[in-house]
C-alpha cells in the first residue's frame, strides 16, 4: 500500500460518515449554539460522503467578501491542531483522476461523484475500519462496473503500478511544511487523524516521505480505532492522545460531513481545500493563512 492509496483525501478519499453519540456532559451552552448552527448548514445543502468531493476549480472557491476573517475565540484558544491527512496536507485526488479515465477507456462512463461515492461507502469504508481486505474491495467495485475479470486484472496491475509512482512524486501543499513548523514552535500539539488502510505508525513513517514525520504528537487512523475517523469515540481518541480537554483542539478538514461531525462533538473547525456549502468556523484558501489566524490576538501556546 502506497500513501496515496491509503490516505484519507480532501475531496477523494475519506468514507461514509458514522457518527457517535455526544458525550452530554461535555456539552457547554456555547458548544450548543455553534453545533446547532452546524446541523443548519448541514441540512440546508445536499451532503455527499465524506471525501467525495471532485477536485475544486477556481470557481467554487469564496469570495473575499465570503471569508470568515475573524476566528471565533474558541479557535484563538486551541492548544492543539488535529488535522485530516489527504487534501489538507497533499493532493490525494490524482490516482482517482487517473483511474476515472482508465475506466472510461474500459467504456464505464459514470460521473466523478456517484462512482466514488459508491466505491467509498460500498467498499472502502469496510477496509478503512479493517474489517475488508483493501485487494477483495477493489475487485469487487471493479465487477460491479460490469467489467470482464480480464479487464479488472489489468486494471489492478497499472493500479498498484500507478499508486508507487504517485507516492514518489507527491509533494506536501504549498505553505504547509513552514505552516506546521510554527504552529509546532508555537507550542501547539499536532495530530493527524484520517482513514487510511494503515496503522498510525505505518503512515507515520510514510509522512516522513513528505518531511512532515517529526512535526506531529500523534498520528491516528480509523485502523488503529476499528471505526471511521468521523466517529465522535475517534475525536476523544485524538484528545486523548494529545491530552487535551474536548474543544481545546482545532479540527482542519476539507470534508463538509467530517467537518460537521467534528463541530457537533465540540471541536472548533478550519475548512481548507473545502467545496461550497462546507460549515466551519473560520475557511482559508491558503495553508499559510492559518498561523495569522490563530495568533491574531497574539495568542500561542508556551512552546
Amino acid at each position: 500500500m502506497t500513501l496515496l492509496q491509503t490516505a484519507t483525501a480532501p475531496g477523494a478519499d475519506s468514507p461514509a460518515d458514522a457518527v457517535a453519540p455526544t458525550d452530554e456532559n461535555c456539552q457547554t451552552t456555547s458548544l450548543i449554539v455553534r453545533r446547532a448552527s452546524h446541523e443548519a448548514l448541514r441540512r440546508s445543502s445536499p451532503v455527499l460522503p465524506p471525501g467525495l468531493n471532485a477536485p475544486r476549480c477556481a470557481g467554487n472557491r469564496r469570495s473575499d467578501d465570503q471569508k470568515d476573517r475573524t476566528p471565533p475565540a474558541d479557535i484563538k484558544c486551541a492548544e492543539g491542531v488535529v488535522f485530516d491527512l489527504g487534501d489538507v496536507l497533499f493532493d490525494a485526488t490524482v490516482w482517482r483522476r487517473w483511474l476515472l479515465r482508465l475506466l472510461r477507456h474500459f467504456g464505464v462512463q459514470a460521473p466523478y461523484h456517484s462512482l466514488f461515492r459508491r466505491w467509498e461507502t460500498e467498499y472502502l469504508a469496510d477496509v478503512y475500519c479493517g474489517t475488508r481486505d483493501y485487494d477483495h474491495a477493489f475487485f469487487g467495485f471493479l465487477s460491479s462496473l460490469g467489467l470482464r475479470q480480464g479487464q479488472i486484472a489489468e486494471i489492478a496491475v497499472a493500479s498498484q503500478a500507478r499508486h508507487r509512482e504517485f507516492n514518489l512524486q507527491s509533494r506536501p501543499y504549498p505553505g504547509v511544511v513552514t505552516t506546521l513548523r510554527e504552529l509546532k514552535r508555537l507550542g501547539y500539539r499536532l495530530a493527524v487523524l484520517t482513514n487510511s488502510t494503515r496503522c498510525g505508525s505505518d503512515l507515520h513513517m510514510a509522512l516522513e516521505q513528505l518531511g512532515l514525520g517529526n512535526l506531529f504528537d500523534a498520528v491516528v487512523t480509523s485502523i488503529d480505532l476499528g471505526m471511521l475517523a468521523s466517529c465522535h469515540d475517534a475525536y476523544q481518541a485524538i484528545h486523548d492522545r494529545l491530552q487535551l480537554r474536548v474543544g481545546k483542539a482545532l479540527f482542519v478538514g476539507h470534508d463538509r460531513t467530517e467537518l460537521a461531525s467534528a463541530a457537533q462533538f465540540g471541536m472548533p473547525t478550519m475548512a481548507f481545500n473545502y467545496e461550497d456549502a462546507t460549515p466551519a468556523d473560520v475557511h482559508i484558501e491558503q495553508f499559510d493563512e492559518m498561523v495569522a489566524l490563530m495568533t491574531s490576538m497574539g495568542h500561542a501556546r508556551a512552546a
